[in-house]
């Protein structure tokens, strides 16, 4: 077969067992992204390429892989900037002290994870990293939230109008945003990388928040114009930006979109809404991609399961530790407490981009590496079930994905 036909049949064949996956999760009253989460390992190297390698190649041949990626990584891009374009920030950016206050809580928290998760499993840590290097690198690792994929659990849910639900992505991008530049900055201390150049990524990001807010929206409006062109052309130039600068090209997209790509009219965004179905469909490459060429069979070492356990609980309580504080500041209830809580615990994918950056880097041993990405599968999983199951009993969740389904405005529902 031809570079085209393999690679239709590789994107035909992710997605139909996505699809599938994503059913038997829901069945099993897991987010259908949870069973997306799965397929990659199964159709990877760590079950149908133990089986039969040459089934594994037939399906999903090594000469398309990198055109997949491209493929992912543009529509995970072009979903994100659409997402944080329906997500009210309004009532974040209305309160910044108290943002940047919740911000710097979940930032000084997962430090303190990080320096207990340096003392409990020193002896994962390799030789020849300064124990700095792994703190800030460790740090991010617990610090992310997975930004498409939290996304893709309050679409599924209808929760995404929900104020719980608009602050966990809002405080996730701020969360990302941090963690990126402490592992650009871990990167950068241990020799791999300049200083200057992940002190840069991190400017970029701020420019984009900083910048539009001296454009007039009518400006920004007027200068897109009505084709989607230009908004998907603004989306890969400032990720590809982003990528050049050591920053990262998902925080760029959700950013561009919170800011730039906010049209005012909300009946022109009704009507664009069956491209964007479209779209969240097509988001299942970059969720399977992801977990294709990875091999978990380093997570059925039983000396392993204990660095599970404590990674696991540390990055669960600082996250409720950090929720319960931005709670504080934010002047939340405690049901919205709990719902931001749950939702903020959703790391996902996107932690395989912060582990895959420590362990290029040497930083994050093959070890390390499976503890981690386990917590992430664990967490994920979990918060994805539990949200689930409060979504259906919580009164103020229940009543806000009524109102979701009955296509009330974008804004957040508060009990008060």
């Amino acid at each position: 077969m031809d570079v085209a036909t393999d690679f239709l049949l590789a994107v035909g064949v992710i997605l139909v067992a996505a699809a599938v996956f994503g059913r038997v999760a829901m069945l099993l009253s897991l987010p259908a992204v949870v069973g997306e989460m799965a397929v990659g390992p199964l159709l990877g190297a760590t079950v149908l390429g133990r089986i039969s390698p040459r089934t594994e190649h037939a399906l999903i041949s090594p000469d398309v892989q990198p055109a997949l990626e491209l493929c992912a990584l543009l529509v995970v891009l072009l979903y994100v900037a659409e997402f944080a374009a329906e997500t009210d920030v309004g009532y974040v950016l209305e309160r910044r002290r108290a943002t940047a206050g919740a911000a710097a809580a979940g930032a000084v928290l997962a430090g303190a994870g990080a320096g207990l998760v340096y003392l409990l499993l020193s002896k994962y840590v390799p030789g020849d990293i300064s124990g700095v290097s792994f703190f800030l690198v460790t740090t991010g690792a617990l610090l992310i939230t997975a930004v498409p994929v939290l996304g893709r659990i309050l679409d599924e849910l209808r929760l995404t109008d929900t104020r719980p639900g608009g602050l966990a992505m809002s405080l996730a991008v701020v969360d990302d945003f941090v963690a990126f530049g402490i592992v650009a900055i871990g990167v950068a201390v241990s020799g791999k990388q300049s200083f200057w150049f992940a002190v840069g990524g991190s400017v970029f990001l701020a420019a984009l928040v900083v910048v539009p807010r001296f454009v007039p929206p009518e400006w920004r409006e007027r200068a897109v114009g009505p084709s989607m062109a230009a908004p998907l052309g603004l989306v890969a130039l400032a990720a590809a930006a982003a990528n050049g600068l050591g920053g990262s090209t998902v925080i760029a997209a959700f950013v561009l979109g919170a800011f730039v790509w906010r049209r005012s009219d909300r009946l022109e965004r009704a009507r664009a809404a069956d491209p964007y179905s479209m779209l969240r469909a097509l988001v299942s490459l970059y969720v399977v991609w992801t977990g294709l060429t990875v091999d978990f069979a380093d997570l059925a070492r039983a000396r392993l399961a204990t660095g599970v356990i404590v990674v696991f609980v540390l990055a669960v309580t600082t996250k409720v530790l950090a929720s319960a504080f931005a709670a504080r500041t934010l002047q939340l209830d405690r049901e919205e407490f709990r719902a931001l809580a749950i939702l903020r615990n959703t790391r996902g994918l996107t932690e395989l981009i912060v582990l895959n950056i420590g362990r290029d880097a040497g930083i994050f041993s093959s070890e390390l590496y499976a503890i981690f990405f386990a917590m992430a599968l664990l967490t994920t999983a979990t918060s994805g079930f539990v949200i689930k199951l409060l979504a259906t009993r919580s009164p103020l969740l229940v009543r806000a994905a009524h109102r979701s389904v009955s296509a009330a405005p974008a804004t957040f529902v508060s009990r008060r």
